[in-house]
């Protein structure tokens, strides 16, 4: 039986290791979403296309959401995507 314990205890970590790294990808995919989501919501508030925008991770919101840089030029957006990638809000720091 104690042969067995390190056999376990590696497969055991394995099966931990491939949830994480689906965790990670769908975490990703999310974040992938939510600043493209952003970048179109800046993109109609300014009349022109997603290219004429860059977006940067700023981070995630407590509720699963996320806030999101976006500017076009030298003007700063700020984005407020949920967890579904719905803007809910788009501001101008400073302004």
């Amino acid at each position: 039986m104690l042969r067995l314990l390190p056999v376990l205890l590696v497969a055991g970590l394995a099966g931990c290791a491939a949830r994480t790294g689906s965790e990670a990808q769908e975490d990703a995919d999310l974040r992938t979403r939510q600043e493209r989501a952003c970048a179109e919501a800046t993109a109609a508030h300014i009349g022109r296309g997603t290219e004429a925008v860059t977006t940067t991770w700023r981070g995630s919101t407590e509720e699963g959401g996320a806030m999101v840089d976006v500017r076009d030029g030298n003007r700063l957006h700020v984005c407020e995507i949920d967890a579904s990638a719905r803007s809910l809000s788009l501001i101008h720091p400073g302004a």
